[in-house]
């Protein structure tokens, strides 16, 4: 769903926190987004090369999730966070 500036500037976040606030919880979360698929990826790696095979098909699916999921999920907070810069040259 592509949103536009004014939706953003309308936004109960951007009201209480401006844009600069938005650009900072949409990095907070897309920081944590990191920290948990490398999360994923240091049990991965565990689960095949330190201990037994156990579950590892679970950690497969996943890392196959973040590997579809991720380049999508970032490419949205980069045209969010472009449609935010605007918005505050607007304001």
């Amino acid at each position: 769903m592509k949103t536009s500036p004014a939706s953003i500037r309308g936004s109960w976040a951007y009201k209480k926190w401006g844009a600069r606030g938005v650009k900072l919880y949409l990095n907070v979360v897309f920081g944590a987004m990191q920290l948990w698929m490398a999360t994923l990826l240091a049990g991965f790696i565990y689960f095949t090369f330190f201990a037994e095979l156990v579950k590892l098909w679970q950690f497969a699916v996943a890392c196959c999730f973040v590997l579809i999921a991720e380049p999508r999920l970032f490419r949205m907070h980069r045209d969010d966070l472009r449609e935010l810069n605007t918005a505050s040259r607007q304001r």
